[in-house]
């Protein structure tokens, strides 16, 4: 079957939104579709239109589908190339330039050649351009149908634009989709101001921002801070998934967080990683069923290690963690009656509490 690419439609008139038709893979399609789910909240609607400008937006000049992303690394390359190479040494900046441009245009023969092939489910679909978006791509030389180094299509730009983005982590997506998010909390740190942050749960925290960790147990982004429900506090150690946060903007200026302060949050991360580390680790006992031993070794998404297993009688094994009681209950939860925290009994009854709270979301109200 024979494939065409989707021309790009626009009109003429800039108070009107263009509308642009694009080519998807079917696996970046659904990438792109799950993060507009996982992006939004009830205070922070994303639509697919929305998202693929954010893309446009905050991801345009960054990516592989733009030459400049990769160009001052390849100029590195040849002028090292050109160095040491006694033949073209002499030549000096002329050869260099000439490689460079050499290489730009087989980088966009290469772009522009057809994205279809048997190995590859195309989609089409078409989104409106926020005037921002627009702006951008009518600026970039390289969309310009009458620049010989170029796009021959913007369609083709947003493809690889697209297809280089849902390729991401989803940890680089989201610095991506939540830029303006990252953008004020790095401006707060620098400028040493306190955040009013409002989660997608509802729950305000004003905060004392530290750092931006990410986090490979949990594989989220987080604030690391000193926070509080209170603007007067007491402010306390804390993280925020930056992905849970619904609004955020900076609140007033304080006072840069002093050595001591700093040196408590990184003793916390010396023992726990930036998501648990509001909550003190502490050794946690656990019984696996042989069906919860299999699940432990196959579910490694936020799973602790373990410090010690001790066989029990049936099969079954006591394994011993030093974690959060938070960390247990987060990941064990999953387990259903394959695994039962034993210790400490706080614990134990935190995770009862909350299957207790499931169950009764499965009685039967219906008389």
């Amino acid at each position: 079957m024979k494939y065409n690419i989707a021309k790009t439609t626009c009109y003429n008139d800039d108070s009107l939104s263009p509308a642009v038709s694009v080519s998807f893979t079917d696996k970046t399609l659904y990438t792109i579709k799950s993060d507009v789910i996982y992006f939004s909240n009830k205070y922070n609607k994303i639509t697919f239109n929305g998202i693929l400008n954010r893309i446009i937006k905050n991801y345009n000049g960054k990516s592989s589908a733009d030459f400049s992303s990769v160009q001052e690394e390849i100029k590195t390359v040849i002028e090292y190339i050109v160095s040491n190479s006694k033949e073209i040494h002499a030549k000096g900046k002329e050869t260099t330039d000439n490689i460079l441009n050499l290489y730009k245009s087989y980088f966009f023969m290469e772009k522009n050649k057809s994205v279809h092939d048997k190995s590859k489910v195309i989609v089409h679909r078409k989104f409106t351009l926020n005037k921002e978006e627009f702006s951008i791509l009518k600026s970039k030389p390289e969309l310009d149908k009458n620049n010989n180094d170029g796009y021959r299509r913007w369609s083709k730009y947003l493809y690889h634009l697209f297809e280089d983005y849902a390729a991401l982590d989803l940890s680089k997506r989201e610095r991506i989709i939540l830029a303006d998010f990252y953008n004020e909390i790095e401006a707060a740190i620098e400028t040493h101001y306190i955040l009013r942050a409002k989660l997608s749960s509802g729950r305000i925290y004003f905060v004392k921002p530290y750092k931006i960790l990410f986090d490979h147990i949990t594989r989220h982004n987080y604030i690391v801070c000193y926070s509080t429900n209170d603007p007067n506090g007491p402010y306390e150690v804390h993280s925020i998934r930056i992905s849970k946060i619904a609004e955020i903007k900076m609140y007033e200026e304080c006072e840069k967080l002093g050595t001591d302060e700093i040196e408590k949050i990184e003793e916390k991360l010396k023992k726990t990683s930036p998501s648990y580390i509001s909550s003190e680790p502490t050794t946690i006992k656990v019984i696996l069923s042989p069906t919860g031993q299999e699940l432990y070794s196959s579910l490694v998404h936020n799973r602790p290690d373990y410090k010690e297993i001790t066989d029990l009688d049936n099969r079954q094994k006591e394994y011993e963690f030093h974690c959060t009681a938070f960390h247990a209950k987060n990941y064990f939860i999953k387990f259903g009656k394959e695994a039962v925290i034993v210790e400490p009994e706080y614990a134990r009854q935190n995770m009862k509490k909350e299957l207790e709270a499931t169950l009764a979301n499965y009685a039967d109200n219906s008389q």
